[in-house]
């Protein structure tokens, strides 16, 4: 998404910073993606970072792709599966803003996987509340952001994604003029 593309697209569901899609994946596609992440702390996955958050990767099918591209004004098709990266957070986490692997001015994409009554995603002045099936992106480079996760419960994500890995799938090649 180009920045005004973001920009009006966060504006026009209320939210300064976020672009936030309800309802992006259908609730069997959550609840197998929701197990597969909730297998992080059975494995003993351990944060990166020295943090309360746990990485892995899970295997998105095509459809629940194609769902996610088109949330963000993408309609190529897809045609595999394709691994994704996954987190688990168990507990608040600090803000910052987004380095390394993600570059400046770039959307960070994520798929909420579970429903937390007390827990938000902060993002700049935004706060979104945690429920499932809910894609959010927004400037990781450019915004200050973090979750809150109350005492004893988690927040499962299918992401932080870059937006430029969302374009590395086989898709079909829509630019032929047959």
């Amino acid at each position: 998404l180009a920045a005004a593309s973001l920009s009006s697209a966060a504006a026009a569901n209320g939210y300064k910073h976020a672009r936030v899609v309800p309802g992006v994946l259908p609730a069997d596609s959550i609840a197998k993606l929701h197990d597969h992440v909730g297998t992080l702390r059975l494995l003993g996955k351990t944060s990166r970072d020295g943090t309360n958050r746990k990485y892995g990767e899970v295997a998105v099918e095509p459809e629940d792709l194609k769902r996610i591209l088109k949330s963000i004004d993408d309609n190529r098709e897809v045609h595999e599966t394709t691994n994704l990266r996954s987190t688990l957070i168990t507990g608040d986490t600090e803000p910052h803003m987004d380095g390394g692997e993600f570059r400046e001015d770039e959307d960070v994409v994520l798929v909420i996987l579970n429903d937390n009554e007390g827990a938000y995603l902060q993002i700049g002045e935004d706060e979104v509340q945690v429920k499932a099936g809910t894609l959010v992106s927004f400037k990781g480079n450019m915004v200050v952001h973090n979750t809150a996760v109350p005492s004893g419960t988690e927040v499962r994500l299918l992401g932080p994604i870059a937006s430029r890995d969302l374009t590395d799938f086989p898709f079909a090649d829509v630019s032929s003029d047959l």
